[in-house]
């Protein structure tokens, strides 16, 4: 089970935040187009590895382009208070979310 919640916080942190933040920037363009500027801005804007981006930069586009364009509105308050805090907060939001069919382990059961 900590192997499949560390698997899942990479995935957000990775793959789902980035595409969140970047969801209106790929809106109508062609998923070849999408793969190409994700790969860039996460490069550019989030400071991942080049190797990094790359490998990312598809899963994160497909789930961008399904996206609503206006999730990246998320984190314009953020920014205007302090530079950075709102990608700082979505990215902490994301890592908290708990993994879908999350099952605790030691659970009694209620009579």
């Amino acid at each position: 089970m900590f192997a499949y919640r560390i698997v899942w916080a990479a995935f957000m942190v990775l793959v789902f935040a980035p595409a969140f933040m970047l969801a209106s920037s790929v809106e109508g363009i062609s998923y070849n187009e999408s793969v190409w500027w994700m790969a860039e801005q996460m490069n550019d804007y989030f400071s991942f590895p080049v190797w990094l981006a790359d490998i990312v930069s598809y899963p994160a586009a497909l789930i961008a382009a399904v996206l609503p364009g206006t999730s990246s509105l998320a984190i314009i308050p953020g920014e205007m208070f302090l530079e950075h805090l709102g990608r700082i907060l979505v990215f902490l939001f994301f890592l908290l979310v708990r993994p879908p069919f999350y099952v605790v382990e030691n659970a009694s059961q209620a009579d």
